[in-house]
């Protein structure tokens, strides 16, 4: 809940997303000023095709 009120109120950011591959995506993160790389690999999907777990690190 947390990460997601800081997504809503613009305090986060995501921009330049682009999908790799089935299983990868990577775009730039603003963190209050600063942009970082970042790289997500998908680790579970449930039998209907939601998320169930990623990671996501900096690229």
């Amino acid at each position: 809940m947390f990460f997601r009120n800081k997504f809503l109120f613009r305090q986060y950011a995501i921009m330049e997303a682009a999908v790799l591959d089935d299983r990868h995506a990577e775009f730039i993160a603003s963190f209050g000023g600063y942009n970082i790389m970042a790289i997500v690999t998908l680790q579970q999907l449930s039998g209907d095709g939601h998320i169930r777990r990623l990671t996501v690190r900096p690229k």
